[in-house]
C-alpha cells in the first residue's frame, strides 16, 4: 500500500479546495483501469458526481502523472496501473446476493490481511456511516471460520450459507476482513465501503 499512501498524500497536497475522498479518486482510477479509456461523461454517470468535480480530479491526476489525456478520453499511465493493481492485490469488491442487508443496496468487500487491525468492528461501521452508507456488517475469516470480531462467534449461526456463497466467489485467507456495506443506492454502499477499506489498509 506504500504506492497508494505516497500517491494520495501528493494528491491531497495539490487538491486545494477540491472536495472529494480517497474513495472517489480510487474509483476513477479503477473505472479507467477496467475500461481502458474513459471520458468525463462516463465517469459522471457511473459515480454520480458533478462534471466539474470529475474534470478537476482528472486535471490533478494528469499533473501527478497517473492519467493521460488522449483523443478519445483518458487512460492510466504505467504508474497509474501500478497503483490500482497494488490495491487490487489487497481489496476485492463484489456484488453478492446475501441475506445480510445493512441497507437497501449492499456491496461486499474482502480486505486482505487486516484482521488484526479490527477490534470490535464498531469503528469500521461508524466510518461507513461517516462516508454516506447506511450501515455495515464486519466479519473476519480466521481458522476456516467467518467470525464476528468482537465476540469470536461463528457468523454461520446467524447467516447460514453466507460462507459457502462467498467461497464460491473467491478464496479467503486467514486474517481477511469481510465488510458488507449498505446504502440508499449502490453508489453510496460502494463509496462508503471503498473509503472504509482504504482507511483499514492504510492503518499502521
Amino acid at each position: 500500500m506504500d504506492s497508494w499512501r505516497r500517491f494520495i498524500q501528493r494528491f491531497r497536497e495539490i487538491s486545494g479546495r477540491l472536495i472529494c475522498t480517497g474513495g472517489h479518486v480510487y474509483l476513477i482510477l479503477l473505472l479507467t483501469y477496467e475500461k481502458g479509456l474513459t471520458g468525463r461523461y462516463y465517469l459522471k454517470n457511473k459515480l454520480g458526481m458533478g462534471e466539474a468535480t470529475i474534470r478537476n480530479i482528472l486535471d490533478r491526476l494528469k499533473k501527478l502523472g497517473v492519467i493521460e489525456a488522449l483523443r478519445g478520453g483518458h487512460r492510466l499511465t504505467n504508474s497509474g496501473r501500478e497503483i490500482v493493481e497494488d490495491i487490487q492485490n489487497r481489496l476485492a469488491i463484489m456484488d453478492l446476493d446475501t441475506e445480510i442487508k445493512p441497507g437497501r443496496y449492499t456491496v461486499v468487500f474482502i480486505i486482505r490481511g487486516v484482521g488484526d487491525k479490527v477490534k470490535s468492528g464498531v469503528e469500521e461501521r461508524d466510518n461507513v456511516i461517516k462516508y454516506g452508507g447506511t450501515g455495515a456488517v464486519v466479519l473476519i475469516y480466521r481458522g476456516g471460520r467467518i467470525i464476528f470480531p468482537d465476540s469470536g462467534l461463528d457468523a454461520e449461526k446467524w447467516y447460514p450459507g453466507f460462507k459457502k456463497k462467498l467461497l464460491e466467489k473467491m478464496e479467503l485467507q486467514d486474517g481477511d476482513v469481510i465488510l458488507i456495506t449498505g446504502g440508499e443506492n449502490r453508489f453510496d454502499a460502494l463509496l462508503s465501503g471503498v473509503n472504509t477499506s482504504l482507511d483499514l489498509l492504510m492503518k499502521r
